[in-house]
């Protein structure tokens, strides 16, 4: 069972594919358990996961979603 300290969190960044990272559920379960604010999606179209994976977690997270193209960089 996963423990999670942080609550109120302005930014997160996860993986969104569950081959070898976090699956869309689990990944949309984190940005609700820690209340974030907007979630930055990777781990997503090169070698695992799909744009629907990605459509998915934008679906299903329960805050403002920004997903990071393949290759592509944000600052925080």
């Amino acid at each position: 069972m996963p423990v999670f300290c942080l609550h109120h969190v302005e930014r997160q960044s996860t993986s969104i594919h569950g081959r070898w990272t976090r699956p869309v559920g689990g990944a949309a379960d984190a940005c609700r358990a820690i209340d974030c604010r907007i979630a930055i999606g990777y781990h997503w179209g090169d070698i695992v996961g799909s744009q629907d994976d990605a459509q998915a977690f934008d679906d299903h997270a329960p805050c403002r979603v920004r997903l990071l193209q393949p290759g592509e960089t944000v600052e925080i």
